[in-house]
């Protein structure tokens, strides 16, 4: 298993700088889960994105495209290339397979670039969410999210609700867990009260 970096990339967005973690492996997340301080006032939300790599539609990779544009430079050769590896082709028993919808464009587990599409529309979607969560700590791990927060319980549903909505909102479909301080999250246990 290899242990990268937590990947903390500052945009300015309306004046205001932000960092979005980006976390790859099990030891980035415990680095950020031991530098978070008072550790028992928090409690964690925990996500999973269902089917994220073929729920990946080309809308959304176009829109994550835009949004990292903003900070490096794509050209449309580039984007014209990621787009045309999206048609991928199955074979079974010399004839081939189909898919039922949107057959010319598909993200596929395994494919040589999905994962780093999956990153991509990853930080293009915790853009959008830090719109909304307030102060967020945490991040993305392809279909995996984790946050910590300190918000009461009435509006930890709203924010549920909210998050479950933005998700939708892009075609994409979760499963969300919150008010818990112990969850296992990319093979490691994060616990909130012993601080472990």
């Amino acid at each position: 298993v290899l242990f990268t970096y937590v990947y903390q990339k500052p945009c300015l967005i309306k004046n205001v700088i932000v960092s979005f973690f980006y976390m790859k492996y099990q030891l980035s997340f415990c680095l950020w889960f031991n530098k978070l301080e008072n550790k028992s006032e928090y409690t964690f939300l925990q996500y999973d994105i269902e089917a994220f790599y073929p729920s990946i539609s080309e809308t959304l990779l176009k829109k994550a495209i835009a949004f990292a544009k903003e900070f490096t430079q794509i050209s449309s050769d580039d984007i014209d290339v990621i787009m045309n590896s999206r048609q991928t082709f199955l074979f079974s028993a010399k004839e081939p397979w189909v898919k039922k919808d949107n057959p010319k464009f598909d993200v596929s587990m395994g494919g040589n670039d999905s994962a780093e599409i999956c990153e991509l529309v990853g930080l293009y979607i915790l853009n959008g969410l830090e719109k909304f969560i307030p102060q967020p700590q945490g991040g993305l791990y392809r279909d995996d999210g984790l946050q910590v927060h300190k918000l009461p319980g009435p509006e930890l549903e709203r924010l549920k609700k909210k998050i479950i909505a933005f998700f939708k909102d892009h075609g994409l479909k979760i499963t969300i867990d919150a008010n818990i301080k112990k969850v296992n999250f990319v093979d490691a246990t994060l616990d909130l009260e012993s601080g472990t």
